[in-house]
């Protein structure tokens, strides 16, 4: 027991450099958000322009819609989803919810990618290195799911500004905020190094 949670240790140790380049994606990405808010915007305008949007629009956009509208009815919201827009509505309140392809979180991908470029350095297994790739896809997808669901939410009972201050802000923090529990649970329960995994065998 001692000598797993020594292996722990090492590793979160050595982990200390995938936390470092989170934080410096976290503060780069608060000093230029605005930047990068009006550029994605420029961005959506240009690829649809030029229609190289197709197959994102088609299928990505329609499906992401759908699953997202699932989580919403959780909250017993009323929601029609058409293409990549979704219909939200009730005795109350009603907003209508497009999911460009610029929404469906290509931007949080690229984060995950330079982590794990950073964080799967180190004698860990091929297998656990595999584990954690996938945990980290799955997770950055359903990551992505539940903070445009939010921002769904927040559109529909506080209006379009206050939904896209959080689609701004809030939503780049749940994205870090993933990040930072990912590495977490890679680093204490799924990397297992090539020394863990022969004391494992030997002990089997």
């Amino acid at each position: 027991m001692a000598m797993r949670q020594s292996s722990r240790e090492s590793r979160l140790a050595r982990g200390a450099a995938t936390f470092k380049v989170i934080i410096i994606i976290t503060a780069s990405m608060m000093l230029v958000l605005p930047f990068i808010t009006t550029f994605n915007e420029f961005l959506t305008a240009v690829v649809a322009r030029m229609h190289l949007d197709t197959v994102l629009v088609s299928w990505a956009g329609p499906t992401e819609a759908r699953l997202i509208g699932a989580i919403l009815r959780i909250f017993n919201i009323d929601v029609a989803a058409a293409g990549s827009s979704l219909h939200l509505n009730s005795a109350e309140h009603s907003l209508v919810l497009y999911i460009s392809w610029n929404c469906i979180g290509w931007q949080s991908f690229i984060m995950l990618a330079i982590t794990l470029l950073i964080g799967l350095r180190g004698p860990y297994t091929a297998s656990s290195k595999v584990q954690c790739l996938l945990i980290g896809l799955l997770g950055t997808f359903l990551v992505n799911l539940f903070r445009m669901a939010a921002v769904g939410l927040v559109g529909f009972y506080h209006g379009e500004q206050s939904a896209i201050l959080f689609h701004d802000y809030g939503g780049t923090m749940l994205t870090i905020l993933w990040l930072v529990g990912f590495w977490l649970l890679a680093y204490c329960w799924v990397l297992e190094t090539h020394d863990e995994a022969r004391e494992t065998a030997g002990v089997g």
